[in-house]
């Protein structure tokens, strides 16, 4: 029974998503587009979707704690790798199973599916039971109403997704935890789908996907391409202790530009974030090669501003040096259908000059 359950659970798991979840208020033209294109999908258990990104992007998370953990996810917040969305039937935008009628007859379409498979029914009564009669259901699943929430209004059915990197089942779970799953079968649970009514917050960590989430999927997917910054006299050329050095970046030099990063989950909405560098900061070693110690400029618009500082080295003979140029970035989303816009700061790479850098000392004769 055991192993039956693995093989439907995984069943389950690929057809309850293999197609386009929709928003509440969102339309929809495009073709069904969930996709299950990878081992993670096909192998495990719970309900898979795949975010694609565009323009500036990296494909593996800036921070490897964000999207398949529990960290900050480098910038833009916490990002969860499983969330709740609206529930689909077979992939199918016009046919929901996000509403009462619509879970009712995907679980019908199931069933009618699986007539064939041998020992399908006597596992699918449980979930079949669960639903239309509340026999079993715990509280948290918010089925209040037998059968299928049919007399409330003002809600929706919504699933599990999860991203398809790296093995979810952990946080698959910990939401069914939250929201309130008691004694979770790891083989295969029946509690799959929570009805939430409008507006109603879920517990800590447990999000719905919004345009708002989706933009700090992008966020924590943003790409750099940066050159050490403009500097007067040139890097690579001698450098002269004493006399001044000076930031000199033209509009977008060096890569300190404006960035566009798209995520995207296909049929059902895209999320862009925009990234500005904010300011660099030159630090030098040894320590004491350059005076101050440590000159920070500021951008505008990816301008270096006129306000940029000078700096000198000031070693007295000639030495090998390394000097550093580390960046901060500020990311933007704009905000949509009432959820707030947020900006968050961004840490750009450390870009290090090491053997082109001499120092020369100018001497005298009197």
């Amino acid at each position: 029974m055991h192993g039956l359950g693995r093989r439907i659970g995984r069943f389950l798991g690929v057809l309850a998503l293999t197609g386009t979840a929709v928003f509440a208020a969102m339309t929809v033209a495009a073709p069904p587009a969930f996709a299950v294109g990878s081992s993670d999908c096909s192998t495990n258990y719970y309900l898979c979707t795949v975010v694609q990104y565009s323009g500036a992007h990296q494909s593996q998370p800036r921070d490897p704690s964000g999207e398949g953990g529990n960290g900050s996810g480098g910038s833009g917040g916490y990002i969860s790798s499983c969330w709740l969305q609206p529930q689909t039937a077979w992939g199918d935008p016009n046919t929901l199973a996000s509403s009462p009628a619509g879970l009712e007859q995907y679980l019908n379409d199931m069933a009618a599916i699986g007539d064939h498979i041998q020992g399908f029914q006597a596992w699918f009564q449980p979930m079949w039971q669960l639903y239309n009669t509340g026999k079993g259901a715990d509280p948290g699943i918010g089925l209040t109403s037998p059968p299928f929430n049919e007399s409330v209004s003002g809600g929706q059915w919504y699933g599990i997704a999860c991203v398809p990197s790296g093995n979810n089942y952990e946080d698959f779970t910990a939401i069914q935890s939250a929201m309130g799953v008691k004694g979770i079968n790891l083989t295969y649970d029946y509690e799959n789908w929570f009805w939430l009514q409008n507006g109603q917050k879920t517990p800590p960590d447990v999000q719905v996907m919004t345009e708002s989430l989706l933009g700090r999927y992008a966020a924590n997917h943003v790409r750099f391409t940066l050159k050490f910054p403009t500097l007067s006299p040139a890097v690579g050329t001698v450098q002269t202790v004493n006399l001044p050095v000076i930031s000199a970046n033209s509009q977008a030099a060096s890569g300190y530009k404006q960035y566009s990063t798209t995520a995207t989950i296909p049929g059902v909405t895209s999320s862009t974030v925009t990234t500005y560098p904010v300011s660099v900061t030159y630090t030098a070693s040894p320590q004491g090669l350059i005076t101050p110690s440590s000159v920070t400029c500021y951008f505008k618009n990816g301008t270096l501003s006129s306000a940029c500082p000078t700096f000198q080295f000031t070693e007295a003979e000639q030495s090998g040096a390394s000097l550093t140029a580390t960046s901060l970035w500020d990311v933007t989303w704009n905000g949509h259908d009432g959820e707030a816009p947020w900006t968050e700061q961004l840490p750009g790479p450390a870009l290090v000059v090491t053997a082109q850098l001499t120092v020369q000392e100018i001497q005298t004769i009197n």
